[in-house]
């Protein structure tokens, strides 16, 4: 459509330049009407440019936006990031994704304003008032549990009228998952809501911490002495992460941990789980001490016991030395003698003030991710293969690097060795035998991988020596590719832990599913399809669903198959895009998957401690900066790199402070 075809339909045109970003120039004697229009507006097909939504149509991310200036010449109100942010004028940037003039979207008075930053006093400028925790929540309409209008934020806004949803988006989804009750003007959502919270404490020498892992925070990758690990050299590909970046400063905790552990003490957590890099202290991976390594941990532990915060340590956080991994890396059965050297030299080293330790975090991703897709480092693939090739080594290294400690250091150091298993809760799809049994089967396949040889039966769980054992056969192997532990590997790897450290994130809907039998693929192994809930809330990765049921029900599974054992939460948090300050999405998050554990101890399950992933925002591996997984904030464009609380923080650090939930308690009540 040409420039004068279009405003002689009383349209507007956006102009021939697809990367102008003047989507309101209603003059048409700056364009050619020979030249074509890339977007026309007129009332009965979209919108004008006055009195209604002015939306650019992209051709490219980068080019979706109006300017905030023209925005409010044409009577509009720009919203920075999200429709959440509409009709506050304190969140106005130079570009705007949305352009609203209070008709067409969302009139300031009479409805809800989901805005996280708005204080009770804005809040009831507009008639409203201000709701504590969520739409059906007792607080609503009560203006007494509100004594400071100037500085208090409202989680919700309510005019008194019904619920309005004022625009449908993934960012608005992303942001605002903590709506209970989320709904259109013409429609209504069924969405997942969580059962109410139990107020009630945790014991009271419960152990709350948060978590980060070497790569992710560190930088420093070739400072005095240390080693290249596998990430290093992955990374190196600007191909292998979403943004081109790589882990070479992260958070520069290396220098910076001073202001880590400033975060960590606002927060009032009594431990706090890192990792050592293997590289940095034993650059070549055996032999060779970097002693300047060593060194930086000490200063680290020293300050983090001066703040009388206690290290949980993980001695092994995917960084594996490359010089190691040249040497075939988890592949070689000579690793768990690697590992063994390892270990022995930080419990010699740190091991007097170190009283938990974690040999290795997530062997499944190691194994599968690694060794068997290969999508990260150091990228082998071996999906039905070396993957369980790989886990099997993990798990003899670990048990070696336990019974070093058992035998050597813990009659002396008294402190507990774990190993870190993932799982991800699995519910069947329905009530159908074959559905139930499928989950259980996930679920083996997933967690009792790892967990049954060393909290169970000293071996694989029997669903998984049937299913890749029949499966071998089938497809010509002359043996199981899932490999066998001796009488003796048993012996060594059955009851090698302390505790049982869980990283808990999702859950999943599970069906029975046949697969192709030609495939070899730990996944296909499985004979199962799984999917997530699309009642429940997303986060901004897509295998990322808020479950909080899914923690308790884990908790439980673990408690009944392997023995009631003592269960450290190593990992749960939530993800964002944006790493807004208002991040209500992670409130609701860790509410209620910290209650949900609460429960579960309430339950009979032992769980003794908690840690949220993570303090800070930081490399997300493959995804770069791009997802914010932090309690504080990193402006990662500025060389200070200051560490700035979130509203997470803030939440977070009111369940440390009262060691529980308060019946009583305003959710932006905090020490921070």
């Amino acid at each position: 459509m040409s420039p004068s075809r279009c405003v002689s339909k009383g349209g507007t045109c956006c102009g021939t330049d697809l990367s102008v970003r003047d989507h309101v120039n209603d003059d048409p004697r700056t364009m050619d009407p020979n030249a074509r229009c890339y977007t026309c507006y007129n009332s009965d097909v979209s919108v004008t440019c006055l009195g209604n939504l002015i939306r650019s149509q992209p051709i490219r991310e980068t080019e979706r936006y109006v300017t905030s200036e023209k925005c409010k010449q044409v009577g509009g109100t720009c919203c920075m990031k999200s429709p959440t942010y509409a009709f506050n004028p304190n969140y106005i940037s130079d570009s705007c994704d949305n352009c609203y003039s209070g008709e067409v979207a969302l009139p300031c008075k009479g409805k809800l304003l989901a805005s996280s930053d708005y204080t009770a006093k804005t809040c009831a400028a507009f008639g409203g008032r201000c709701c504590d925790q969520s739409p059906n929540g007792g607080d609503a309409f009560n203006p007494r549990v509100f004594p400071d209008p100037e500085l208090l934020t409202c989680t919700y806004c309510y005019s008194g009228l019904p619920i309005i949803r004022h625009q449908h988006s993934r960012e608005f989804e992303m942001n605002w998952i903590s709506l209970l009750l989320l709904g259109f003007s013409t429609a209504v959502v069924s969405i997942y809501v969580d059962e109410p919270l139990l107020y009630d404490t945790f014991p009271p020498d419960f152990m709350w911490a948060t978590a980060t892992s070497a790569y992710q925070i560190e930088g420093g990758w070739d400072a005095d002495g240390k080693g290249l690990s596998i990430y290093d050299v992955w990374m190196n590909d600007s191909s292998h992460v979403t943004d081109g970046t790589s882990g070479k400063v992260a958070c520069n905790s290396y220098y910076l941990y001073e202001k880590d552990i400033e975060a960590l003490r606002s927060l009032g957590v009594s431990y706090y789980r890192f990792s050592i890099s293997w590289a940095r202290v034993l650059p070549d991976g055996i032999g060779r001490i970097n002693q300047p390594g060593i060194d930086y941990y000490k200063r680290l532990i020293a300050a983090l016991k001066s703040a009388n915060i206690q290290p949980m340590v993980t001695l092994y956080h995917w960084d594996l030395p490359q010089a190691l991994e040249l040497m075939g890396g988890w592949l070689n059965p000579s690793i768990a003698d690697w590992f063994e050297e390892y270990a022995r030299l930080c419990y010699t080293e740190f091991g007097n003030d170190v009283k938990y330790w974690i040999t290795i975090n997530e062997p499944w991703v190691i194994a599968y991710q690694g060794y068997g897709c290969g999508n990260t480092a150091p990228g082998t693939y071996g999906p039905g293969t070396y993957t369980y090739q790989a886990a099997h080594h993990i798990i003899l290294a670990h048990a070696r690097a336990y019974r070093a400690y058992e035998t050597q250091f813990k009659p002396t150091q008294q402190g507990k060795v774990g190993i870190t298993v993932n799982i991800n809760w699995y519910d069947p799809k329905d009530d159908q035998l074959e559905n139930i049994e499928a989950a259980e089967r996930a679920l083996q396949f997933l967690g009792g991988w790892i967990a049954n040889p060393i909290y169970g039966s000293g071996d694989y769980p029997d669903v998984m020596k049937q299913k890749v054992g029949d499966k071998s056969a089938q497809q010509g192997f002359n043996q199981s590719r899932l490999p066998e532990f001796t009488a003796e590997q048993k012996i060594l790897v059955q009851g090698s832990a302390d505790f049982f450290g869980l990283n808990y994130y999702t859950s999943y809907l599970t069906a029975n599913k046949i697969q192709d039998i030609s495939i070899i693929d730990y996944g296909y192994d499985q004979d199962i399809e799984s999917y997530s809930d699309p009642t429940c809330y997303q986060s901004s990765f897509d295998w990322l669903t808020i479950t909080p049921f899914g923690m308790r029900k884990t908790l439980q599974w673990i408690k009944d198959r392997f023995n009631d054992p003592e269960i450290i939460i190593t990992e749960n948090g939530i993800s964002d895009r944006a790493g807004n300050l208002d991040d209500m999405m992670r409130v609701y998050y860790y509410k209620h998957n910290i209650n949900s554990m609460l429960k579960a101890i309430k339950d009979g399950v032992r769980v003794t401690g908690y840690a949220a992933w993570s303090l800070m925002d930081n490399f997300e591996w493959g995804n770069g900066f791009t997802q914010k997984f932090g309690l504080f904030s990193i402006d990662f464009t500025t060389s200070d790199l200051n560490r700035t609380a979130k509203a997470s923080a803030r939440y977070f650090a009111k369940l440390v402070n009262d060691n529980g939930f308060m019946a009583d308690q305003p959710c932006n009540n905090s020490p921070i």
